[in-house]
């Protein structure tokens, strides 16, 4: 049996920062306020072709 902890390694760090927001590019947001608004109660926060 492989021991993945032991045996895989990271090989690079992707960021400095300790959050990353990550979202579907079908999603109708470029920023962090965009997503925000489309989530906030009252609006449709579901994209039509999601």
């Amino acid at each position: 049996m492989i021991d993945t902890l032991a045996t895989l390694l990271p090989i690079c760090q992707t960021t400095d920062y300790p959050y990353v927001l990550v979202a579907n590019p079908k999603v109708a947001a470029n920023t962090a306020a965009e997503l925000v608004a489309l989530a906030r109660p009252g609006k449709s926060c579901h994209h039509p072709h999601i």
